[in-house]
């Protein structure tokens, strides 16, 4: 597995980063951060890992989202995951930013990133991805997500184009 290189590493008044605020509206006693590193910078997200930002030290994911995605992300995480027989990271709750983004937190699984060329890690998340759609067609709340089948990706293509 490979580690992705880092977009920026911020280590200047931390507590006032957005992503900083955000989290500690969801834990108060949260320390400021060591630093913030990015993660992943886009047009209609970005992802920063908070280093040690909790009070037991751990780092946390805070991705910052548009509204429509984090709302599947959401519901992904809070109504679906939960009932699954699946590992997945923690989910600590979101916040809105305002109408158009959301801040969602996650718990920080660490640097090593899946290599597809690996037999042994398409085994593991063969069977992972195959045993989380089959255990989650019996949640009722993943009926509601939006169709993410063939005409998602010809969507994608055709936009493409």
């Amino acid at each position: 597995m490979s580690r992705k290189p880092l977009v920026a590493v911020r280590s200047d008044n931390l507590a006032a980063h957005p992503a900083v605020a955000a989290w500690r509206q969801l834990t108060p006693d949260a320390p400021d951060p060591g630093r913030i590193e990015v993660l992943r910078q886009g047009k209609k997200s970005t992802t920063y890992r908070l280093v040690e930002s909790t009070p037991g030290g751990a780092s946390i994911i805070a991705q910052r989202a548009c509204m429509a995605k984090a709302l599947i992300e959401r519901t992904v995480y809070e109504e679906i995951l939960p009932h699954l027989p699946v590992t997945s990271p923690r989910y600590y709750g979101c916040r809105a930013e305002d109408p158009h983004f959301v801040w969602l937190f996650l718990e920080d699984i660490g640097d090593e990133r899946y290599t597809p060329t690996d037999r042994a890690q398409q085994a593991l998340a063969g069977r992972w991805v195959g045993l989380m759609h089959t255990a989650a067609e019996r949640v009722p709340a993943a009926r509601g997500l939006p169709d993410g089948g063939p005409s998602r990706y010809l969507d994608h293509l055709r936009a493409g184009l």
